[in-house]
């Protein structure tokens, strides 16, 4: 669902490793178009990934991962966990 050149310039940065200079030689194209094309397919791919998928209803009272509270282990574990305020912090592990 990509277009052939948006799909090339993905692959060989993305996924091969590519600089845009080396992309713009194999693919007889401008830097520019190059990163062009990159950005194309990164958007559509995004918009793919993000749309909901046909059939599958989402359950009662199921949040969405957004939405989700992190996890109790990982807080007890002392994992990160992100605040508007200060940006990430240390969570506390309970008292045993």
């Amino acid at each position: 669902q990509l277009a052939p050149g948006c799909k090339m310039m993905f692959l060989l940065h993305d996924v091969e490793g590519y600089r845009h200079e080396e992309i713009a030689a194999i693919a007889g194209c401008t830097v520019g178009n190059s990163k062009s094309q990159l950005h194309k397919a990164r958007v559509r791919l995004r918009e793919l990934l993000s749309s909901p998928v046909h059939g599958l209803k989402k359950r009662r009272g199921q949040r969405s991962a957004a939405n989700s509270p992190v996890n109790g282990s990982a807080r007890r574990r002392g994992a990160r966990t992100a605040t508007p305020e200060v940006g990430f912090r240390f969570a506390e592990a309970p008292a045993t």
